[in-house]
């Protein structure tokens, strides 16, 4: 099976983060869709405090994301962001999966292991040099 190129991963990852960006945005606006949201228990438009955290959420993902898909910082530190985030969404993808909301197990499942996949994809090799995700690493 032929491996995903990390700059391919890497956009696709980032993607993925934005959108989760702007859905986080969207909850801190009010939007009601808390039914799919902090584990469901809180239908329609999420509580002041959960708005807030969401407001917080939303631009770290934003940020994440352009770090991402844009391939910024050191080849060893992009690693090990990537790692960790790899690791951040594969427990998401276990506590979405256990949630008592339907929309959550039903939505956010399978979109954060297909980010962990990603993410861990677009980690560059140890020893990697330097380049740039935008132009493929030319």
């Amino acid at each position: 099976m032929r491996r995903l190129p990390a700059h391919h991963a890497a956009r696709a990852t980032g993607a993925l983060l934005a959108a989760q960006g702007v859905f986080q945005a969207c909850l801190a606006s009010g939007a009601p869709w808390g039914r799919v949201a902090y584990g469901g228990t809180h239908p329609g438009r999420l509580p002041e405090k959960l708005r807030r955290i969401s407001g917080v959420a939303a631009p770290v993902y934003a940020a994440s994301a352009l770090a991402v898909a844009t391939g910024a910082g050191p080849p060893r530190v992009r690693r090990a962001a990537l790692s960790g985030l790899a690791a951040f969404m594969a427990v998401g993808t276990v506590l979405n999966g256990v949630s008592r909301s339907p929309g959550e197990r039903l939505v956010w499942t399978p979109f954060c292991a297909v980010t962990a996949v990603l993410a861990w994809a677009a980690r560059p090799d140890q020893g990697t040099r330097a380049t740039s995700v935008i132009t493929g690493g030319r």
